[in-house]
């Protein structure tokens, strides 16, 4: 039987205000579903799920996601559990043992968003004074609670200046995590900002012959720039093959 990987948006909601989103047009005005609709969801479809991972809003944020990923890992073990999170998991856990308690049974995997090693751009860059301290807090309890962990980076001509990508890898060996890549792809470039944060080409290729040197690339989704740049990468790219989105209206 064909498995699938889910990429699941729980809400519509999210604590940053960060001039380049690429889903805030795509949330607007989106209503939630409830726990009711999306257990229902897994009730049905089980079976046909390999995994979850948990983004598009920040899902802490939504007071019944936790209960919902418990009654996944208690009634449908064999699903695996990631989470995309800025960093406000971590608050959310300082402040109650019983979200402490359900990260450490029911999510095998985290991205924790940082996209500059330096915390004043970092803050800058998601519109919330927060971000860098609530990303390096969820990395020091992935790594504590010996949680698989990944970096996840937007790719733009500013983030992709190599002195940011050394910081971003040194914080990953500190942190025992891999550093993801997704190249900056604006839903709409109707206007100057989202056009700012596209990334040259010449410095996509730059940068990646720079990781591909000096650290060592694992995969690229893209069988271009795979074929020309890394020897021995793996090429993944299952979308619509065997993974799908969902939004939180369902």
């Amino acid at each position: 039987m064909k498995k699938w990987s889910i990429g699941w948006g729980m809400t519509q909601e999210c604590n940053m205000n960060c001039e380049f989103c690429y889903s805030k047009d795509v949330r607007k005005n989106l209503k939630s579903l409830g726990i009711d609709d999306c257990k229902e969801f897994i009730e049905k479809n089980a079976s046909y799920i390999d995994n979850i991972n948990y983004g598009t809003g920040e899902s802490s944020l939504c007071d019944w996601w936790y209960n919902l990923i418990d009654f996944i890992r208690t009634n449908y073990p064999q699903i695996g559990q990631a989470v995309t999170t800025n960093g406000y998991l971590a608050e959310k856990m300082d402040k109650s043992d019983y979200i402490k308690q359900i990260f450490i049974r029911c999510i095998d995997e985290i991205d924790v968003s940082l996209d500059f090693y330096e915390e004043e751009k970092h803050c800058n860059f998601r519109g919330n004074k927060k971000a860098y301290k609530w990303a390096i807090s969820m990395l020091e309890k992935c790594h504590e609670n010996n949680k698989k962990t990944t970096i996840v980076f937007i790719g733009t001509n500013e983030t992709l200046s190599k002195d940011n990508i050394d910081g971003l890898f040194y914080l990953a060996r500190k942190y025992n995590t891999k550093v993801r890549m997704n190249i900056y792809r604006p839903t709409s470039i109707s206007s100057d900002t989202n056009k700012r944060f596209i990334a040259d080409y010449e410095k996509i290729i730059d940068i990646i012959y720079y990781i591909n040197k000096k650290y060592k690339v694992l995969s690229l989704s893209d069988p271009l720039f795979n074929s020309i740049l890394c020897e021995g990468s793996k090429i993944v790219d299952p979308s619509g093959a065997s993974s799908l989105r969902v939004l939180p209206d369902g």
